[in-house]
């Protein structure tokens, strides 16, 4: 069929070479019917151009203008041909696995002492059944070895990988987190000493949704030290000028952050609060995400920052926020070496739930109040800019 959609094109190039004046072979020429139906059909299958059709179509157009066009468009189209022949893509079948997948590779994470070799595996089991991204399988159990929970975005993180079916990838990204699962100790002695175990997690710093192999940055996928605020002065986690003990001044009146119960339409002052502190003049930025419900509130230098998307208002009852603080590391590895880290700490402030939450719509109202009207809020202030984008 190809090769007699070739034929038919290579004769219709004649035809309009021959049916041209051959007085003079620049002559001008106008185009029948017939040829600009068939012209048109080549233009609707890729090969000659929409500008190409164009200029052949003017009553000004010239056989050499025709002699030229075809032999672009042949010259591309066979280009085309040769790369398909030689770049034949067969898909492979994808067999049903003969064994539950998160127990197998569960099982091959404990029992396998070089992560590496797990991965070799898995791409043995890939070629054998098909695609069924088994890294995102063998990803998640390395981390749950040596790291605490596995957070939304961290889920989100390994399947996205996963889709990428590039084993290149895979291996950078084993190779990153088994940095940082050696010397995460080293990391968190100099960030927070005595945190629990429980508390390092690890958080890509870019926009998962984007990721891809080529723009994967290794060091972007970061230690994060997770803690929430307490009053308990000795439970309690400070980051900057935020405790437990601090509070929010509006006017006259004061009002605790831990468990913010103040009024609603404060709650924009609250957020200037958390990442300037008493500068009320410093330069913030908001990147809101009306769509997915999501907002991002940084300080001048994005070194502190809030974020709240629609998990941490989806329970009423244990409404938070989020106050993230990127802190530049220097210390000495687990192979003696100096190094340069970004340790992510994310501090949970808990918000108390409001006494005119609505029985009906609370999820509306919540995000009305917690980011619509903050949104609105900072609008035509000189020293805010609001962007309207995904907040990572």
């Amino acid at each position: 069929m190809r090769d007699c959609n070739w034929r038919r094109f290579l004769g219709l190039m004649l035809c309009i070479l021959v049916g041209a004046n051959t007085v003079s072979f620049a002559q001008k020429i106008t185009l029948s019917k017939k040829v600009l139906r068939a012209l048109r059909r080549q233009e609707a299958a890729g090969l000659i151009s929409a500008e190409q059709l164009e200029q052949l179509t003017k009553s000004s157009a010239t056989t050499a203008q025709i002699t030229k066009a075809t032999s672009e468009a042949l010259r591309t189209a066979q280009r085309n041909r040769r790369y398909v022949r030689l770049h034949a893509i067969t898909p492979i079948s994808v067999k049903r696995l003969p064994w539950p997948p998160e127990q197998k590779i569960k099982e091959l994470v404990r029992t396998e002492k070089n992560i590496f070799s797990a991965l070799h595996k898995i791409g043995l089991f890939q070629q054998e059944y098909g695609d069924h991204q088994l890294f995102e399988i063998l990803g998640r159990n390395y981390y749950k070895q040596h790291f605490g929970t596995i957070t939304p975005h961290l889920q989100q993180f390994f399947t996205r990988i996963a889709q990428q079916n590039d084993r290149q990838l895979e291996t950078r990204v084993l190779k990153r987190m088994r940095f940082l699962a050696e010397n995460s100790d080293l990391l968190s002695q100099e960030v927070a000493p005595q945190v629990p175990r429980a508390a390092l997690r690890l958080r890509y710093l870019a926009n998962v949704g984007e990721l891809t192999a080529q723009r994967f940055n290794p060091n972007l996928l970061v230690l994060s030290i997770e803690r929430k605020m307490s009053a308990n002065p000795e439970k309690d986690f400070p980051l900057r000028h935020i405790n437990g003990q601090s509070t929010l001044k509006v006017g006259d009146s004061e009002f605790a952050i831990f468990e913010y119960a103040g009024p609603l339409e404060y709650l924009g002052n609250l957020y200037r609060y958390l990442v300037n502190g008493n500068h009320s003049r410093a330069h913030m930025t908001l990147v809101f995400d009306e769509e997915n419900q999501a907002l991002a509130v940084y300080n001048e230098d994005n070194s502190l920052w809030i974020r709240i998307t629609s998990h941490e208002f989806s329970h009423p009852n244990q409404l938070h926020i989020h106050l993230n603080e990127i802190r530049p590391v220097l210390f000495q590895n687990a192979y003696g070496n100096e190094s340069h880290e970004l340790v992510n700490i994310n501090l949970t402030i808990p918000l108390m739930t409001p006494d005119n939450l609505p029985s009906h719509g609370m999820s509306a109202f919540l995000f009305k109040n917690l980011l619509l009207n903050p949104v609105k809020h900072f609008q035509g202030d000189a020293h805010v800019t609001i962007e309207r984008r995904p907040i990572f």
